[in-house]
C-alpha cells in the first residue's frame, strides 16, 4: 500500500528540482525520473529504503512510498526545512 506525505511548500512546478536537490543532500539518489506535461515524479533510494519525490499540477508536492520502514513525515520535514533555506 501507498503511503503519501504532502509537501506544502512544494507548490510550483520550479521549485521540484530544488526539492530534488534538497532530498540528494539529504543522502537520497535518484533511480528513476518520470517528466510529464502537467506532473513529475521521481524515485529515490537511500540505505535500502525507497521513496518518490511527485509533483502534480492540480494535487502539488508530496512523498510516497511503498515501503513501510521509510519514515515519510520525517524526510518531509527534513526536506521542507532544507529546501525553505
Amino acid at each position: 500500500m501507498m503511503k503519501v506525505c504532502a509537501l506544502p511548500k512544494l507548490q510550483e512546478w520550479e521549485q521540484f528540482d530544488n526539492f530534488a536537490l534538497s532530498l540528494q543532500r539529504l543522502g537520497w539518489s535518484p533511480t528513476q525520473k518520470a517528466d510529464g506535461p502537467d506532473a513529475r515524479s521521481w524515485a529515490f533510494s537511500r540505505e535500502g529504503d525507497s521513496l518518490w519525490l511527485v509533483f502534480d499540477d492540480m494535487l502539488g508536492g508530496s512523498l510516497r512510498s511503498e515501503h513501510s520502514t521509510v519514515k515519510l513525515q520525517c524526510v518531509a520535514d527534513q526536506l521542507e526545512a532544507s529546501a525553505a533555506s
